[in-house]
């Protein structure tokens, strides 16, 4: 057997699900300025024109050349212009976070970190204990365990180290409350950190105390780092997968510019900025992305990890990464722990403290230094976000942009008091005459437990005035919003945009939070938009879907100037663009039975190649895995949100976009049996495995990704392809909990030497894999000999024949699902690819007639390219 790649080096596919419909414009119509991308037949917003919506938009060199009507539009395009048929959907300008924690959010919520114990924000003791206790199984006796979010309102009484001791008597825990700013931890971390009764509260922190004087487990702002200090922290393989996580799933929800506002929480501000940029070179990074630097008075000297980064600001900045950012904290969060500052006192106290700290909260830097470092910044050229929780440290933060105003001018550079969970009236319009902007967040715009605690700490009636979005606006100042996801579980706009309207839970409830500083639908999208970019220095070119503007944008499900306020939370994002390039789709359940049994089809970008996902409510099943890591981790997420086992991965046959994603989901599920039909299969991996590492045929192929190549001698870490594939017993998986899948092998070599095929009989969906193509060029390259186009004809002809009276749901291993009359086209393809190639004088003018025999089909950069070159040598 000589293996032949089905594979290649890649630019993205432009498909957008059931939504879109690829096509290619006749060859001749192109001109060196046609478009590369033109999307049709939508709703684009365009609020800066009298009309606000626009039918259609056109693309070059990453950025919007055109928008208008249709038949304006279409006259962009050209011979190689990708067209996508919105059929009505509407596009967006990307939307931006302007207060997010990525890394922390994926060490959180991606599972990467066994050392991190997900608790579910709102939990009960019950609950926590629970969660908390399947975590101590996971992980050996003695290893540190992290995580959270707890919630003051709800655990009363238990918040107290005994409470953890329980049922982690011999782990180090400690553990986050939602807001950050507060953490419990057990006797034993108590112990490695040396907190005891005789521990001074350190400069801005609290220890709190029982009525003799010991530690209750609770540590504030500060005094977090007491105990957090001894953890080890993440290494750089859990920090990456975090980190890659969060970014999808940013991506998923429309985010094509984000703020992280606090680099260095995690790992330390060298080593997040390090991973943030080599993400960036390896195009994992796709966002337009800013760093904010933290700095603390007693932070900021030479030598200091933070200091350093920002000395050696061009080493980290690439074209979509940022480091001209710095975070000052002022101040800690209004809840029980009362560390904001403010202006007027709490509305009670707390237990066991008396202090000033107790009434007003925690200013944590003194003004004159906090000036004397604003100015310096502001003349240096760089934005400065203030942690700036209550109302007291807003005004502080902005006594601090009017010191830098006098003594520099109006830089035109944007700081911002960020959280604003509290704003003075008078601090309103004196923002908007600073210049300065007001970031208010997180998404906590509606009622839920840390509002609770917020509500109990502040009382009537200034808790009505909570994060003043209305009362900003009509001041004049520039607002933008922010989710500070982890702290909020979610990081989706849409729940924080809804909640802007009703100040209400999503879906409408009885009760609300501020209602009074609800405002509009479009005031909200120009928050996330045109303000966001504003604040960035970006307005030129991001925030509006205009002529010369970058192609950020995002393709919804719905329109949400149609949708019912309280159902604003439902949208969903069906692709995410950004400079021109599909970033995301939406996969879709592209198949159900009465009984629950269903299809999900995953389309990858490496190759057009698909995988499926067949579950029943109970289990799934996954046929075939991807090329690429990225792209396998992808799916991962995908499976995953079924929140169902995972017990086989089936592999269909031999070539690499469709087998070689599988160390991803070994690691992520090391329980779920990889399986192959026949003994024949199983060699063809193997072999292709071995090949590929050599580069390929092609000339276009790179060497595996290390995760994929073979174990070898050499290699002894690899991926040990013999011991991790196994072979069926008979033609038949069942899944656990129901459900049967129907393999056959016996088909002469084709596209592939050896390849299974499968039918579902209770969903009638038939899975032909490479057999089978549905708008993407075959694969007829390298040494795929014209017998084996012969057999590949014949075997479609059977295949008709064999499932004629079943007419069943067609699957094919690229492209989009049919009917049987598929087989027919690619036998028709078939039919006008010999006679191309018989009939042209050059691989050229052979791939101009195919083209425009199937216009619209994708890969005709590779695989009909290379299909030509074997035949036409």
């Amino acid at each position: 057997m000589s293996p032949r790649p089905c594979c290649r080096r890649g630019s993205p596919r432009f498909a957008l699900l059931c939504l879109a419909l690829l096509a290619t414009f006749p060859a001749g119509a192109s001109s060196a300025a046609s478009a590369d991308t033109v999307l049709l037949n939508g709703r684009v917003y365009v609020p800066h024109t009298a009309q606000r919506w626009a039918q259609a938009l056109a693309i070059r060199d990453g950025r919007i050349v055109a928008v208008g009507d249709t038949a304006a539009v279409r006259r962009e395009a050209g011979g190689q212009t990708r067209i996508v048929d919105l059929g009505g959907a509407t596009v967006l300008p990307g939307l931006h976070d302007m207060h997010v924690h990525p890394l922390f959010g994926g060490t959180l919520y991606a599972g990467a970190d066994p050392a991190s114990c997900t608790i579910e924000q709102g939990s009960r003791v019950d609950a926590l204990l629970a969660a908390l206790a399947r975590c101590v199984a996971r992980v050996p006796k003695g290893q540190w365990l992290t995580g959270g979010q707890w919630d003051a309102s709800v655990l009363g009484d238990a918040l107290h180290h005994r409470t953890l001791d329980a049922v982690s008597p011999d782990h180090p825990v400690i553990l986050n409350d939602t807001s950050g700013h507060s953490a419990w931890a057990n006797a034993l971390a108590l112990e490695l950190g040396g907190v005891d009764r005789s521990t001074p509260d350190p400069k801005d922190g609290i220890i709190e105390r029982d009525a003799r004087g010991n530690p209750t487990g609770i540590l504030r702002e500060q005094a977090i780092g007491l105990v957090r200090g001894q953890v080890p922290p993440p290494n750089d393989e859990v920090l990456r997968a975090a980190l890659e996580w969060s970014l999808r799933r940013m991506l998923s929800y429309g985010i094509t510019s984000f703020v992280e506002a606090s680099n260095g929480f995690v790992a330390g501000s060298g080593r997040e900025a390090g991973l943030y940029a080599r993400l960036a070179d390896a195009g994992v990074l796709k966002q337009r992305v800013q760093l904010c630097l933290n700095w603390l008075p007693d932070n900021w000297a030479p030598g200091d990890d933070t200091a350093r980064v920002l000395a050696d600001r061009e080493h980290y900045e690439r074209e979509r990464l940022r480091t001209d950012c710095v975070k000052i904290f002022l101040d800690g969060v209004p809840t029980d722990s009362h560390t904001a500052a403010m202006l007027e006192p709490y509305a009670g106290r707390v237990a066991g403290r008396d202090d000033r700290a107790s009434r007003y909260g925690m200013l944590l830097v003194e003004q004159d230094t906090l000036n004397r470092a604003v100015t310096d910044f502001d003349q240096r050229g760089l934005t400065v976000k203030f942690h700036a929780a209550g109302d007291a440290a807003v005004h502080a933060a902005l006594d601090a942009i009017e010191a830098a105003r006098r003594a520099n001018g109006m830089s035109g550079i944007r700081h911002n008091p960020g959280h604003c969970t509290f704003i003075a009236h008078s601090d309103l319009s004196r923002a908007a005459a600073l210049g300065a902007t007001l970031e208010l967040s997180p998404y906590l715009w509606s009622p839920s437990p840390i509002n609770d605690d917020i509500t109990h700490a502040i009382g009537e009636p200034r808790i009505g005035r909570a994060w003043p979005f209305r009362e900003a606006l009509d001041a004049g100042a520039l607002v933008v919003p922010g989710s500070d996801w982890a702290v909020v579980p979610s990081v989706n706009p849409w729940t924080a945009i809804e909640a802007l309207l009703t100040r209400e839970r999503p879906g409408g409830s009885p009760d609300s939070f501020g209602k009074r500083e609800a405002i509009t639908l479009a005031e909200a999208i120009d928050l996330f938009t045109i303000n966001s970019a504003r604040q960035l220095g970006r307005e030129d070119r991001l925030g509006s879907l205009r002529q010369g503007y970058l192609a950020d944008l995002v393709v919804l499900d719905r329109n949400p100037f149609d949708v019912p306020p309280r159902e604003l939370h439902t949208i969903a994002t069906r692709m995410t663009m950004i400079g021109g390039e599909i970033v995301y789709r939406q996969e879709d359940t592209v198949l159900r039975s009465a009984s629950g049994l269903e299809v999900t089809l995953f389309r990858g970008e490496f190759a057009s190649v698909n995988s499926f996902i067949v579950s029943n409510g109970r289990s799934q099943v996954l046929i075939d895995v991807q090329r690429k890591t990225a792209e396998a981790r992808k799916l991962l997420d995908v499976v995953r949100s079924k929140g169902l086992p995972l017990t086989h991965i089936l592999i269909t046959h031999g070539h690499t976009d469709h087998f070689t994603g599988m160390p991803v989901f070994r690691a992520a599920y090391p329980d779920a049996q990889i399986v192959v039909a026949n003994e024949d299969i199983k060699r063809d991996i193997k072999a292709y495995a071995i090949y590929m590492n050599s580069g390929g045929e092609t000339g276009a192929e790179p060497a595996l990704e290390r995760p994929l190549v073979p174990q070898s001698a050499q290699n002894p870490a690899g991926f040990d392809y013999e011991s991790n594939i196994h072979v069926l017993a008979g033609n038949r998986l069942e899944l656990d909990g129901g459900g049967t899948l129907e393999l056959t092998t016996d088909y002469k070599p084709a596209e592939a030497d050896h390849i299974a095929t499968v039918y579902i009989p209770e969903l009638n969906a038939l899975f032909l894999s490479d057999l089978a193509y549905n708008g993407v060029h075959l694969w007829m390259g390298d040494d795929i000999s014209w017998q084996d186009i012969a057999n590949w004809q014949e075997e479609l002809r059977n295949i008709k024949q064999r499932y004629a009276a079943r007419s069943p749901t067609v699957f094919p291993g690229h492209g989009e699902p049919a009917d049987l009359a598929l087989l027919d086209t690619i036998d028709r393809y078939i039919d006008d690819y010999r006679s191309s190639v018989r009939s042209s004088g050059s691989r050229a003018a052979a791939q101009e007639q195919m083209t425009r025999l199937y216009p619209g089909w994708r890969e005709a950069d590779f695989f009909l390219r290379y299909s030509l070159e074997n035949h036409m040598k």
